[in-house]
């Protein structure tokens, strides 16, 4: 077993920490897209007014490189960019053209592309500053109650629920008992 320099240097490239985040490919491709996606939205002109180096090409792997380097010398900036991202996310859902459950995984591959590069930013702050789970219910409103899902379906059983009389297990789900259930209840 030999270190080389290439590996090292490999190492080194912050699309390649990215990359190595992950074990399973298909992951790995559905982040690699979604980050791809984030970084193409990113106008070269940021670069050059933070006067850091602009990407000679729209390949991902230079992009986030380049916004690597970006977070690394104006962390603020970075910060800023994320938060209009969410904000443009968070125009989505209010069309209700976007489910509002997936707008953290939307934001899930920038943050392992600064992670991996150990460049901080206050994500529970950029997550939080407008309430992406804050309400769903407006997302779901329906505009009459027929397609209205009625609250027993929506909470956890009570103690009053059905159970089978042969096993014990509760009839909306099969493989939990009225023993497991009554732990549910205290």
């Amino acid at each position: 077993m030999e270190i080389s320099i290439e590996n090292i240097n490999k190492r080194e490239s912050p699309y390649q920490l990215f990359l190595d985040h992950f074990k399973n490919d298909l992951t790995r491709k559905k982040y690699t897209k979604l980050l791809y996606r984030f970084l193409k939205l990113i106008p070269n002109r940021i670069y050059g007014d933070a006067k850091t180096e602009e990407p000679k090409d729209s390949d991902i792997e230079t992009l986030a490189n380049c916004f690597v380097l970006l977070a690394q010398k104006h962390p603020k900036t970075v910060r800023n960019i994320i938060a209009a991202f969410i904000e443009e996310e968070k125009k989505l859902v209010e069309k209700k053209a976007l489910n509002p459950n997936t707008v953290p995984n939307h934001v899930k591959p920038i943050k392992v592309l600064l992670d991996a590069n150990s460049i901080p930013i206050h994500w529970k702050f950029l997550m939080s500053f407008w309430g992406i789970m804050k309400d769903v219910t407006s997302y779901l409103s329906k505009p009459d109650d027929s397609t209205a899902l009625s609250p027993k379906y929506i909470e956890y059983p009570t103690k009053t629920m059905e159970t089978s009389p042969d096993t014990g297990a509760c009839m909306f789900c099969p493989y939990q008992t009225i023993y497991d259930a009554k732990i549910l209840d205290e």
